[in-house]
């Protein structure tokens, strides 16, 4: 056995690099099994954040689109579903121009639209009527955009509106025959995991939609999907009975529930194209689904509902996709990077392309994660993974506890897993313990946990990240008088609220974090712009509630150092937030730091960016809590 040299905690040396990290920030995303081909999106860091769709058969793996192109769309703001593919062919939604291309990954790409008030997503190929369908948002004039169900025809780039009267559309997905259209929808003030229906309609010969069903889903119970069968049954996730359970439907079998229990098999739909269900065949259904915080995914018989598992040592997946028993996943486990994955229908999977290449020297530094449930101090019920510091070179005195780093995860209905996360390898093998809350309101635990968020936005969530930091100090795993909270987004706002009301923390970072709920009410997009209606209450009759769970106004009360993370081109949480609470808390003496990047928008995606904020926030966390690191770094 070797031994570890003792070094202080938070000062030790570590292979994660901010450059590896950058490598680490390749985003997978958008898989789709087409034939005996994979497909999958690429966000690379290393191109500015280019977007690029990838296409991998046994020749070999290559980019699908070239460059400058990038397949990304801005509708919602968070976009998704930038790309549909038949055969050779593939569309995508540009993020430069706006406009919809053609290319056969040949190098070349033809213009199908026209630049115009239109924004695109979720794209799907109508082979029938040779064109796409597609969620349009058209930003012409003043005032909110409108949401419709369009078509693109592929000969004139003609933008036709299909359906519209809605505050919003998701996920239409044409049958194999193309006679009948699923989509999703809802309206103000909901948002998708609250409130989306699903809504079935006959397409007519010339196209147009006709004969609207509603199957399912309402304000007490949303829906997620949906899916066809090579057959014409629908399959889709709905939280009926309090958790996202799969339901089919067929016309002569009606509505009926494959699945009962506490697994959920959907996400909260952030973005467009994602997806938890696909049929293999006429009779095979596999679905990604989550209980406890681990996610498998399961192979179901339609006919006698018989289920078995094809993978259970991937914690966390996503963009699920199958088509002629061909299976594509993206997912993760301790030791295994988030990867593109096929997964057979025999169980298991092969590993396609991981987001980056872990070293052994990187393999040895990183920590294992504890999954706990605590109890917290108003007596509610929370989860969250306890990451101890932990390298293959070095330790920390014996007598001497770790300083932790509480992550807040965003969304707020986002759900942290027991899975590799090369942000938490850069703390734990430098000498900090982590702590990635699953507050309440997180996803995975059913709807009853979720909502107990609404109306309590700044409340539970914070009392959950202060418990959890608490609790770990009482237990004897970090030092009391050395602990941060970190987060983005919507977890910004916890930290931000953390430090104004409770004295835990001793330090904190936000990244694109709230910290004025009125002004983000009047100055935010369509698609989030009455979410706080349900987290805070509707504005402006809550507004006194808005004021006093603001952190800005009560920055008086915050005496832990903050530093600040900004992209100045952020159009869901504007700059004006951070800047604000930043020169409250200057203007009072604190200690704090304001880091802006004026090409960034929400969510960073450059490498120089990613590796800045990194080392701003290790450098600021050894000065607030005096680590003295010397060469180590």
């Amino acid at each position: 056995m070797t031994t570890k040299t003792v070094a202080p905690f938070g000062a030790w040396p570590s292979p994660v690099t901010t450059t590896w990290l950058t490598n680490a920030a390749l985003r997978l995303s958008a898989a789709q099994a087409q034939g005996q081909r994979l497909f999958w999106v690429e966000g690379r860091p290393w191109e500015q954040g280019r977007m690029v769709v990838v296409a991998h058969d046994e020749s070999g793996t290559r980019d699908w689109i070239p460059a400058p192109f990038g397949a990304r769309t801005r509708v919602h703001e968070y976009g998704g579903g930038a790309y549909c593919v038949h055969g050779d062919d593939l569309w995508f939604c540009d993020d430069a121009s706006e406009q919809v291309f053609h290319t056969r990954g040949d190098g070349h790409c033809r213009a199908i639209t026209q630049p115009s008030d239109w924004r695109l997503a979720d794209l799907q190929y109508d082979e029938k009527r040779q064109r796409l369908l597609a969620v349009g948002e058209n930003h012409v004039g003043e005032g909110e955009p409108e949401n419709a169900l369009v078509s693109i025809d592929l000969a004139s780039g003609k933008i036709a509106v299909l359906a519209s009267g809605r505050s919003f559309f998701a996920s239409p997905r044409l049958c194999a025959h193309g006679d009948q259209l699923a989509y999703l929808a809802w309206d103000h003030p909901h948002m998708p995991w609250d409130a989306a229906e699903l809504w079935l309609c006959d397409v007519a010969s010339d196209g147009a939609l006709a004969s609207t069903t509603h199957i399912a889903g309402d304000a007490s119970a949303s829906v997620f999907g949906p899916a066809w069968s090579p057959t014409g049954t629908l399959a889709f996730a709905w939280e009926a009975e309090g958790y996202w359970n799969i339901y089919t439907w067929s016309p002569h079998k009606g509505r009926q529930a494959l699945t009962q229990g506490q697994t959920e098999f959907a996400l909260p739909q952030w973005q467009f194209g994602m997806s938890t269900l696909g049929w293999c065949n006429e009779h095979t259904l596999v679905a990604a689904g989550t209980a406890a915080g681990r996610w498998q995914i399961y192979a179901f018989n339609s006919t006698d509902g018989s289920q078995r598992v094809l993978v259970n040592d991937l914690p966390a997946l996503s963009h699920l996709h199958a088509q002629d028993d061909v299976i594509v996943a993206i997912g993760s486990a301790p030791h295994v990077p988030n990867a593109v994955v096929r997964v057979p229908l025999t169980g298991g999977y092969t590993l396609i392309k991981s987001s980056l290449q872990v070293t052994p020297e990187i393999k040895d530094s990183v920590a294992q994660p504890l999954a706990y449930d605590f109890t917290t101090n108003d007596k509610g019920a929370a989860h969250a993974l306890f990451y101890p510091p932990f390298s293959a070179t070095h330790e920390g005195p014996a007598r001497e506890k770790p300083p932790l780093v509480v992550m807040a995860h965003s969304g707020p209905t986002a759900q942290t897993h027991p899975a590799f996360n090369p942000s938490i390898a850069y703390w734990t093998s430098r000498g900090f313990a982590v702590i990635d809350v699953n507050y309440r309101g997180s996803t995975g635990y059913g709807r009853a946990f979720r909502q107990q968020l609404q109306g309590q936005w700044g409340v539970v969530d914070v009392a959950d990240c202060v418990a959890a930091a608490q609790q770990a100090s009482a237990r004897g795993w970090v030092d009391r008088a050395r602990m941060a909270i970190r987060g983005s987004s919507a977890g910004g706002f916890t930290v931000l609220s953390a430090l104004a009301f409770h004295n835990v923390f001793g330090a904190g970072a936000t990244l694109y974090g709230v910290s004025d709920l009125e002004a983000l009410a009047r100055d935010t997009h369509k698609f989030e712009s009455r979410y706080l209606d349900g987290l805070i209450g509707p504005y402006p009759a809550a507004a006194s509630v808005y004021r006093e769970r603001s952190p800005l106004h009560a920055a008086h009360a915050i005496t832990a150092p903050v530093i600040f993370f900004q992209g100045l081109e952020d159009k869901v949480v504007p700059a004006s937030q951070a800047q604000r609470m930043y020169e409250a808390l200057l203007a009072k003496g604190i200690t704090t730091k304001y880091v802006a990047f004026p090409d960034e928008g929400h969510g960073f995606r450059r490498a120089e960016t990613i590796r800045r904020v990194f080392d701003e926030e290790l450098a600021f966390y050894r000065t607030v809590f005096g680590i003295e690191a010397g060469d180590a770094d």
